[in-house]
């Protein structure tokens, strides 16, 4: 699909942003206070868990933990594929900043498969993998929220 013109890129960027919302809404008053009743423990991948530390944070979720766990990391399965795209459309016109988001959004997807794995099998050394992902995401997400602020910045100067 092809964006022509301005009009377009506003209408999926205020579609994007409308959707980052609606799914942090959703986590924020919906699956989190929920997961807080079950656990003291924060959702798997906003926790270093790599190691065995994994194994205490599943343990602790227990059989009602791990059924709320599933769906939200469902919902985490879309998650990234709209901030990727908002922040991949943001930063359209950066050569080389552009592919920022698609390094958060990518190792996001990879720790989510991975997590899912150690679920189902736990390995210590996928753990640390995963824990890798999840380091590798935020950097991302991270470096690209920046550069869309600095170039925001920058274009708001001249």
């Amino acid at each position: 699909m092809k964006l022509n013109g301005r009009r377009d890129i506003k209408i999926w960027i205020t579609s994007l942003v409308a959707l980052v919302i609606i799914i942090e809404g959703v986590f924020m008053l919906y699956f989190m206070p929920k997961l807080k009743i079950i656990t003291d423990y924060p959702m798997i991948d906003m926790a270093f868990y790599f190691g065995e530390y994994f194994n205490e944070i599943i343990n602790d979720y227990g059989n009602d933990g791990l059924a709320l766990y599933q769906k939200m990391h469902l919902l985490d399965f879309i998650f990234p594929l709209v901030y990727g795209s908002l922040l991949f459309l943001l930063l359209r016109k950066e050569r080389l900043l552009r592919w920022l988001p698609l390094i958060g959004m990518s190792s996001d997807y990879l720790e989510n498969i991975l997590i899912t794995i150690l679920i189902h099998n736990y390995s210590q050394f996928v753990s640390y993998v995963a824990f890798g992902f999840t380091c590798l995401k935020f950097l991302g997400l991270i470096l690209s929220i920046g550069a869309v602020v600095f170039i925001t910045i920058k274009v708001r100067r001249s």
